[in-house]
């Protein structure tokens, strides 16, 4: 007789956030890329990214885009992307 595997696989919905942000971050970019293209600056730094970005020197060694708002936004959002990902192997690996 054969056997019905009624498990669910956790994994997946486990990922499934992790990979709706990344690629939200990939459409992200690629918007930037577009606006850079054109020459479109839809997006402007305030005062706190100003300083955020001159407080970790981000003209210095962070240099993707021409605009500093971009800049700060893929920095920002890879940051949290690349420890929520570090993250979630660690827990996989160790186990929970």
């Amino acid at each position: 007789m054969t056997e019905i595997n009624h498990e669910v696989d956790y994994d997946k919905e486990e990922r499934l956030p992790w990979i709706i942000w990344l690629g939200l971050f990939i459409l992200l970019q690629i918007v930037f890329m577009v606006m850079e293209y054109f020459s479109w600056s839809l997006i402007g730094p305030g005062k706190v990214a100003e300083k955020l970005a001159h407080f970790i020197r981000l003209g210095e060694w962070f240099h993707v885009y021409q605009s500093l708002a971009a800049n700060l936004a893929t920095l920002i959002l890879g940051v949290i992307l690349l420890i929520n990902g570090i993250f979630r192997l660690t827990k996989k690996a160790w186990g929970e």
